[in-house]
């Protein structure tokens, strides 16, 4: 502690990198889920649209809805 009762510079900086690991810490795992993520859902839905049984299945629940894919 400074001796205005405010916090020392060392002691910011000090805050300041441990927030920063963090946080980097945090994007990364965020980052490699997206990584993981995302193909996977543009493979499940290309599936999903092209497969000729699932558009027969849709067809027959929803009508509407299968000619809008």
């Amino acid at each position: 502690m400074s001796e205005g009762g405010g916090v020392s510079l060392l002691e910011l900086l000090d805050s300041i990198i441990e927030r920063v690991n963090s946080l980097r810490s945090m994007f990364f795992i965020l980052i490699l889920g997206s990584m993981i993520l995302s193909p996977a859902a543009i493979i499940l839905s290309l599936i999903v649209i092209f497969h000729p049984l699932i558009l027969f299945l849709l067809m027959r629940q929803q009508p509407f809805l299968a000619w809008i894919l």
